[in-house]
């Protein structure tokens, strides 16, 4: 039976740490040339892959740990402090990189790390350890469909809102990260002291 408030908990802070607000100024000069039928078509792959990569952490990321002997609150520290490191130089970094290479490159960055990165995957392992794979799982899917409503509406956000705001809706998303990546820390610091 799922938890609908740890669900929607895993379902914000996946939100959060994947930013599709940051992705989608990318996403939006990459396609600006595109029919609607190649946008959607971009929009699906940028999310699929990002998706893909980040449900195989989901369900193999512990292992990992296992194999190397990684102790989960080692591994909740280390998230923390990489996700308070991501959420902060997104605070201060002005716009997003534009990759100005080749299209089919462009969105595999925005899918990787742009949307998947090193704070989403850390993330959905510390998630896991709290609330569940199967929780984790759901939210990760719901949180690619929305990164992908997202993306497919670009050409209409585009029209709507400005990059100014889009850029202060990074600020304030990223804010939450941080605070969210200073729990992680503390939990971390926490489990450590009663090993000791």
């Amino acid at each position: 039976m799922i938890d609908i408030t740890d669900f929607l908990l895993s379902f914000v802070t996946l939100l959060v740490i994947m930013d599709p607000i940051a992705s989608l100024p990318v996403f939006i000069d990459v396609t600006k040339k595109f029919k609607p039928a190649e946008r959607v078509k971009a929009a699906f792959t940028a999310t699929f892959v990002a998706y893909t990569v980040l449900v195989v952490f989901i369900f193999f990321g512990l292992s990992i740990l296992s194999v190397f002997n990684i102790p989960l609150s080692s591994f909740r520290i280390a998230g923390g402090i990489l996700i308070f490191i991501i959420a902060v130089r997104m605070l201060f970094k002005e716009e997003a990189d534009m990759p100005r290479s080749e299209v089919e490159t462009a969105l595999m960055l925005i899918a990787v790390p742009l949307i998947t990165g090193p704070g989403a995957i850390t993330t959905a392992i510390l998630l896991i350890t709290k609330y569940g794979i199967l929780t984790v799982f759901l939210a990760a899917t719901s949180a690619a469909a929305f990164i992908f409503g997202l993306l497919y509406s670009a050409g209409w956000i585009e029209k709507v809102v400005s990059r100014r705001a889009l850029q202060l809706m990074v600020k304030v998303m990223m804010l939450l990260l941080a605070s969210i990546a200073v729990e992680f820390i503390k939990t971390g610091i926490l489990e450590v002291m009663k090993t000791l």
